[in-house]
């Protein structure tokens, strides 16, 4: 069910008006390939492939990268709550800001993915280890 209520949340299923903010936070937190994935979600497919440690030309995911979203989601929850930003009957200051990420996660980069040269959505050095790997859209790589 979540996997699909972010599906329509992003405007990916085509019968919901699209959503930028969303669509850039699935991009950077969950990878370009489980947004394109999102288009016609499969959510077992997707589940697994976020539970799996899978390095192709597309998607670059293991124990590493799933621990450092865990951890930046867990840390922004105790941010949250800790602040009190979740029950304030008061306008946000501030000061209330200091640990919260205000881009909601769209300027995340997982230190895996940092010194990847990655062009059209493909982690280069993954596509030259693979050549073979068949590419859905080759003129866009």
């Amino acid at each position: 069910q979540a996997i699909y209520a972010l599906a329509r949340l992003g405007g990916y299923m085509g019968d919901t008006p699209e959503n930028p903010a969303i669509r850039s936070v699935v991009r950077a937190l969950l990878t370009p390939h489980i947004a394109t994935l999102m288009q016609d979600p499969d959510a077992k497919l997707i589940l697994k492939m976020l539970n799996s440690n899978i390095q192709n030309p597309y998607f670059l995911w293991d124990a590493s990268t799933r621990g450092e979203l865990l951890k930046y989601l867990e840390d922004q929850c105790e941010t949250t709550i800790r602040s009190g930003n979740h029950v304030l009957q008061r306008p946000l200051q501030d000061s209330d800001l200091i640990n919260l990420d205000t881009t909601y996660g769209s300027e995340f980069v997982f230190t895996a993915h940092k010194e990847e040269l990655i062009l059209g959505n493909i982690f280069v050095r993954l596509y030259n280890e693979q050549p073979s790997f068949p590419l859905t859209e080759p003129r866009k790589f």
